[in-house]
């Protein structure tokens, strides 16, 4: 299924092709495009070229290191997640690694980093679904992050599947319009609006 954005003024396709879809075909992903989504991402501008994301990936074909990541993740997610090629918890360490110091913008690094997984993703055909429904504390213990690292966001990475195999609710909001908010609310010419 496509969902190409209705932009207001033209940008690449890939910016346009890309969307959050909930429906998977329940397969593994090929190795070298896992391997090429994360190279994309190491590629990502960090502050300090710090890199501060980490990524504990689990493909489907290891069914228990998959289950670790699923387990941990919101009862809304769970049933179309696990249809995913594969499950990547996106962690950050909290302080730069010179100094110790706390890093204020690891969280906006490991974005950029995960937004350019997404369009490799996306120019590959494939598709990843952000998910901020998890339980940190229970995939922090499931996956042994040591202190000084924080789960991010969880990844459902995989090969675009048949909208028709998800629950009714979901396959409705999967064949909704997709709508963002307008440039005017976004974006402030000179000052803040008062």
């Amino acid at each position: 299924m496509q969902k190409p954005a209705p932009t207001d003024h033209p940008i690449h396709p890939l910016l346009t092709e890309r969307w959050s879809p909930r429906a998977f075909e329940a397969r593994p992903l090929p190795r070298e495009d896992l391997d090429a989504l994360l190279e994309a991402a190491r590629w990502a501008a960090s502050s300090m070229n710090e890199q501060p994301w980490r990524f504990v990936v689990a493909g489907r074909e290891d069914e228990a290191a998959f289950e670790r990541i699923a387990a941990c993740l919101s009862a809304g997610n769970q049933p179309w997640a696990r249809n995913a090629g594969a499950l990547v918890a996106v962690v950050v360490a909290e302080t730069f690694r010179r100094n110790g110091k706390k890093n204020a913008h690891a969280w906006y690094d490991a974005g950029a980093a995960v937004a350019q997984l997404t369009l490799e993703a996306t120019h590959r055909g494939l598709a990843v679904h952000q998910m901020g429904g998890f339980d940190g504390e229970a995939l922090r213990e499931a996956l042994g992050i040591p202190e000084g690292h924080a789960p991010v966001v969880v990844l459902a990475i995989g090969i675009p599947g048949d909208v028709d195999r998800l629950s009714p609710e979901l396959a409705e909001r999967e064949r909704a319009p997709r709508k963002r908010l307008p440039l005017e609310a976004l974006v402030f010419e000179r000052v803040w609006p008062r």
